[in-house]
C-alpha cells in the first residue's frame, strides 16, 4: 500500500483527481472491461465479452492505445521486483515458483528462448512454467501462496508504471476480466487489479 501511495506522486494531480471525483461519486458499476495480451484496439464496450454500465463511456480510457494489452500479465515494461528487474509480470510470476535462487537461471532461458524479448517475454515465461518439476509439497506451498505473489508483482509493476496506473484508473468501478483463450474456462476475474485500483483510490485523498 505504501508503494503505490508513494509512486502516485508521479501522476499528474490534476488527473488523480479527476478518477477520484468520478469513482467515489458513483454507485459500483456494472460495467465489465475484457483483455488479454492479443486483445484488438477497440473502444471500451466493444470488446468480446463487455458491457457497459448506464453513464459509463471510459473516455480516458479509450484514449490509451492498446489499453487492454496493458492490463495483461504479458504486457512489456520492464519494473523492479524483489530485488530484480523483470520484462514482464508473467515472466516474474513464473520466476517466483522456482524460488529467488533460480531467478537468475530462469531469466537466462527465457533470453535464449525469445527471438525478440519485447514481443515474446510473457509467452516464453508462460511455456516455462514446468521449468523446473517441483515436489508435491512446494507446489502445495506455490498453490497456497501463488494469489499472494501475484498481487505483490503487480503492484510493483503498477507502481512503476506510469501508462500502467494511468489505465488502470481510468478503468474506474469496472469488473476486469481476463480472456483465456485456450481453457474451457473462459475467463479469470482479476481481483487483484481491482484490489490495487481501489488502493490508490484510497490513497487519492490524501494526495497533496
Amino acid at each position: 500500500m505504501d508503494e503505490v501511495y508513494n509512486t502516485l506522486a508521479t501522476v499528474p494531480k490534476k488527473y488523480l483527481l479527476h478518477c477520484a471525483i468520478n469513482m467515489m461519486s458513483s454507485q459500483p458499476s456494472p460495467s465489465t472491461l475484457v483483455f488479454y495480451s492479443k486483445s484488438a484496439d477497440k473502444k471500451p464496450g466493444k470488446g468480446a465479452g463487455e458491457t457497459l454500465g448506464e453513464g459509463d463511456d471510459f473516455l480516458d480510457l479509450s484514449r490509451v492505445p492498446n489499453w487492454r494489452k496493458v492490463l495483461s500479465n504479458f504486457h512489456y515494461e520492464p519494473f523492479e521486483w524483489d530485488g530484480m528487474e523483470w520484462s514482464c509480470i508473467e515472466e516474474a510470476f513464473q520466476a517466483a515458483k522456482f524460488g529467488p535462487s533460480n531467478y537468475d537461471k530462469f531469466q537466462e532461458a527465457v533470453r535464449e528462448k525469445s527471438d525478440d524479448l519485447e514481443q515474446d517475454a510473457g509467452i516464453t515465461s508462460q511455456r516455462l512454467r514446468k521449468w523446473k518439476i517441483l515436489s508435491g509439497d512446494q507446489l502445495s506451498e506455490w498453490n497456497a501462496k501463488s494469489r499472494i505473489v501475484m498481487k505483490s508483482i503487480a503492484e510493483a509493476k503498477y507502481s512503476q508504471s506510469e501508462v500502467g496506473r494511468e489505465v488502470l484508473l481510468a478503468t474506474g468501478n469496472a469488473k476486469l476480466l481476463h480472456f483465456l483463450p485456450r481453457s474451457s474456462v473462459k475467463y479469470e476475474h482479476f481481483i487483484h487489479l481491482e484490489q490495487i485500483r481501489d488502493e490508490m483510490v484510497e490513497a487519492l485523498p490524501n494526495y497533496q
